[in-house]
């Protein structure tokens, strides 16, 4: 993840979760969990959707496979086969003005 154009070094992991606690505490979010939640949040979402998981261990930057199939054990059989909520939504687009 890259913050600014101008300096093209990856975001430090303190910022990076400062703007998650900023961002839960602006969303009056009060639920205890940290940035590494929604790390969790994102593969087991992925998995949930059917996505490999050699697909997710590289987007996690996991250098093992076995780190990666930890995810599985929130993903029962019953929840994978469920299409995602965001699927289910219908955005309607507001006209201009």
């Amino acid at each position: 993840m890259f913050a600014d154009r101008r300096r093209p070094a990856p975001l430090a992991p303190r910022s990076a979760a400062r703007i998650y606690q900023a961002a839960t505490q602006r969303a009056g979010i009060h639920k205890a969990g940290g940035i590494h939640t929604l790390r969790h949040s994102f593969a087991t979402h992925l998995l949930e959707s059917e996505i490999d998981v050699v697909s997710i261990q590289r987007l996690l930057g996991h250098a093992h496979v076995e780190t990666t199939a930890h995810y599985r054990h929130a993903t029962p059989p019953r929840v994978a086969k469920r299409a995602s909520l965001l699927d289910r939504l219908r955005l309607t687009p507001v006209a201009p003005g």
